[in-house]
């Protein structure tokens, strides 16, 4: 094993070699997958289907009426007509801490199970706020171009590619952080002349400059001016000495001799924690004492100043926060008279597990405690549904003026059973969280998120 080589393979021992697997090497003679899928669905599907494919791109089209057609065939196809073969199972012997699968299929998955080896999996769903990936094993196999069996997850037209890129700027998984992380990262299988790889890799910071010492490097080398544009804007080296199948086959060996040891168990990092609150200025002020002494404790707070991309639409940040796995809660004055604030609460609310995801902060002017403080907040979202009722004077002021009326009556109408769990819960008041910090908060976190 050259120096190359025995340097990637102390980082896969280390747990700080990921690799990225293209969708040429799962076919045979590196075919395009989708043009696979087009002449499958073409012979199992017939003339009633209407469906194209556009060759240079690797994308279909097809009539969106024929999807559950459609997605019975993908279904087929990946179970049926994509198998294993050698170098997926050669792979799934070696220790890589994170494979990431540009593909949607679950090749690896069916070689770790046949084999009864543990590893955890995830996918990218492009129409949903990113979830945070839970590591219990040492192997996490990550489709990042999402799932067959979702359809609504797969990137097959240029309309699914569209929403692919807007979403995937919102990945704030820990696989950016794994990447960042890494110390050798491992391309296989790629058709590296397609634009939107290229953008995907922007997507994933991998053209940021990293530490000295980190290594990128793909095999199966491309044409000397697609090269150059991998060297120069991501770092990427080529080695044309070996093919990617010889490379898998050298670190498969590497493994089996004991030369590549599985790493120690990998913990699964602290939690991504949204928070919720005014931005008026007391709040604000325990707003950033709440981020800075999280940073210490490697809970990274996701907040709308900071983490709110520009043109993103405020109310999906709100339903990410509505999903999130956990939201400290600011409850102020402010707070709860503010239609954004109620609506995020609410969010919060009607999704699974309140009580064990929130982490309420109650500010010396929150009155939520006595009963009649209470109605007095329930009173004023009425009378700011009354206030829209009078200038709702003919069908088109109404009509402007409904989405805000419907949100006002739902605030109103969940407000006592929303603010009953919450002054029976164990919360942090302001006169403690000036004095002592967030020390108890921070562990009672980490113990429910």
């Amino acid at each position: 094993m050259n120096i190359k080589l025995k340097m990637i393979a102390d980082e896969i021992s280390s747990g700080k070699c990921l690799v990225i697997l293209g969708p040429r090497l799962l076919t045979k003679e590196g075919a395009n997958i989708n043009a696979k899928l087009n002449a499958y669905l073409k012979k199992e599907l017939g003339d009633d289907i209407e469906l194209n494919y556009y060759t240079e791109d690797g994308f279909l089209n097809f009539n969106r009426g024929d999807i559950a057609y459609i997605a019975a065939g993908i279904k087929q196809f990946y179970e049926n007509e994509l198998q294993p073969d050698k170098v997926y199972q050669k792979i799934a012997e070696i220790p890589f801490s994170l494979i990431i699968n540009t593909s949607p299929d679950k090749a690896l998955n069916k070689i770790f199970e046949s084999k009864d080896k543990e590893y955890d999996y995830d996918y990218f769903r492009m129409y949903e706020p990113s979830a945070r990936v839970r590591r219990k094993h040492n192997t996490l196999i990550y489709n990042i171009f999402g799932d067959y069996e979702d359809i609504n997850s797969m990137v097959l037209t240029f309309k699914d590619l569209s929403s692919y890129m807007e979403a995937i700027t919102n990945l704030k998984t820990k696989i950016k952080m794994a990447l960042n992380d890494a110390k050798a990262v491992l391309f296989f299988g790629f058709s590296y002349d397609k634009w939107y790889f290229q953008l995907l890799l922007s997507f994933l910071q991998l053209d940021k400059v990293e530490k000295e010492g980190k290594m990128k490097n793909a095999w199966d080398e491309p044409k000397e001016g697609i090269r150059n544009f991998y060297m120069n804007e991501f770092n990427v080296k080529f080695f044309s000495d070996n093919t990617a199948t010889e490379i898998i086959d050298q670190l498969y060996e590497a493994t089996k001799k004991g030369d590549i040891k599985p790493p120690e168990n990998l913990e699964d990092t602290p939690p991504d924690i949204y928070i919720s609150y005014s931005h008026r200025e007391k709040s604000n002020e325990i707003a950033d004492n709440v981020e800075e002494s999280f940073k210490a404790s490697e809970i990274r707070l996701i907040r709308d100043k900071t983490d709110l991309p520009i043109k993103e639409k405020i109310s999906k940040f709100m339903e990410q926060i509505g999903k999130a796995e956990g939201v400290v809660v600011i409850l102020s004055d402010a707070y709860l008279k503010s239609k954004y604030c109620m609506f995020e609460l609410i969010e919060i609310y009607e999704n699974e597990d309140f009580e064990k995801r929130i982490f309420p902060i109650v500010l010396n002017d929150a009155k939520i405690f006595e009963a009649e403080d209470r109605l007095v907040y329930k009173q004023y979202w009425k009378d700011e549904m009354d206030k829209l009722d009078e200038k709702a004077t003919d069908m088109s002021s109404a009509e402007t003026l409904s989405e805000d009326y419907k949100l006002f009556k739902k605030i109103h109408d969940s407000f006592d059973k929303i603010l009953e769990v919450l002054k029976d819960m164990k919360s942090l008041v302001q006169k403690d969280a000036e004095a002592s910090g967030f020390d108890d908060f921070i562990s009672e976190i980490k113990d429910k998120a």
